[in-house]
């Protein structure tokens, strides 16, 4: 069996800096679920419906938030305007199955994200837990 690079786990604790809620290359779209949609527009006191309309766009049969220019409409002065009910895809980050290549980590992760590196040891284990709930959220 082959080792993984992360086989001892990561350092990671979200610094609440909102760097990933910035356009970078390929990560340029924030996906919701079902559950997504429904729980930030009872947060935002709005009808699933008025939600979808007002931040919401479809495109290639996914439900994406529509953006403000190179950013997440939601992020704010004082960071993500939505945090407690932020998207799966929020929560999961970085450990995003496409970013567990030791490439990709080092050469997007890392530099985009100050909370590498900080914070409580997530086992490797758990970082692979974390990546197939969010491949498994996306069918």
């Amino acid at each position: 069996m082959k080792r993984r690079w992360y086989e001892n786990g990561i350092r990671f604790e979200c610094s609440k800096c909102g760097k990933c809620c910035v356009s970078h290359g390929d990560y340029q779209y924030v996906y919701l679920g079902k559950s997504d949609v429904e729980a930030i527009a009872s947060y935002l006191n709005l009808a699933v419906d008025e939600f979808f309309w007002k931040h919401c766009k479809a495109e290639d049969g996914w439900i994406c938030l529509r953006q403000n220019r190179d950013r997440c409409r939601f992020l704010g002065r004082h960071g993500c305007q939505i945090y407690p009910v932020r998207p799966g895809q929020c929560t999961s980050w970085p450990f995003w199955t496409e970013n567990l290549v030791y490439e990709t980590w080092f050469s997007k992760v890392v530099p985009a994200c100050e909370g590498v590196g900080r914070g409580r040891l997530i086992t490797a284990e758990k970082i692979e837990k974390i990546a197939k709930e969010r491949d498994d959220s996306y069918g």
